[in-house]
């Protein structure tokens, strides 16, 4: 080859290399670009998000679940132990009742103690009861107050027969105390009369 053309090549090769040099430091720069913008996004809605979630979990609809849910947790089993009672020690559900009342539920239970012990000892009862569904379905937080539905399996066995169960559903009136929330009132709901 001669001179002129090994040139030309030279001259060629070289345009073509800071060509391709050229278009790498550009897409290069464009990668970076698009990395910083997707990294300043990601961390934007991650703040978001966080901020969403911080509003949500201390917003008074937050707080009303968590005392619905405070309010249940106190009225089921007392719900309950309203309903259990064994002869074989009426103490010890008598007890149970008197630890879930309050107001005048309170004062009937201590008032009829005596007589209600009596009669369960003497129908030779026993009842156990459990929970199985149970609502909040009205609730003031600044009172105290509050209403609970709920549907109770009793089993009930009188001695020497065969136990029976039955459902039943209750709303209870449950009042908020120094020692948590308790029964104020229990009412048996009567359907289809």
């Amino acid at each position: 080859m001669d001179h002129k053309a090994v040139s030309g090549l030279r001259a060629l090769t070289a345009r073509a290399r800071a060509s391709v040099t050229g278009s790498f430091q550009g897409g290069l720069r464009s990668v970076t670009t698009l990395v910083v913008l997707l990294a300043t996004a990601a961390v934007i809605a991650a703040g978001a998000t966080g901020w969403r979630w911080w509003s949500e979990t201390n917003s008074a609809a937050a707080d009303t679940s968590r005392l619905r849910e405070t309010v249940l947790a106190s009225a089921i089993p007392a719900i309950s132990a309203f309903n259990t009672l064994d002869f074989h020690d009426s103490k010890k559900g008598l007890d149970a009742w008197q630890n879930a009342a309050t107001g005048k539920l309170l004062d009937d239970v201590k008032a009829s103690r005596e007589t209600s012990a009596k009669a369960i000892e003497g129908a030779k009862t026993s009842t156990s009861a459990k929970v199985l569904t149970a609502a909040v379905t009205d609730l003031d937080g600044p009172a105290g107050t509050a209403t609970v539905m709920a549907v109770v399996e009793i089993t009930t066995a009188v001695e020497g027969q065969q136990p029976t169960t039955k459902r039943n559903r209750y709303l209870a009136n449950v009042t908020s105390t120094d020692g948590g929330w308790k029964l104020s009132g229990l009412q048996p709901v009567v359907i289809g009369v």
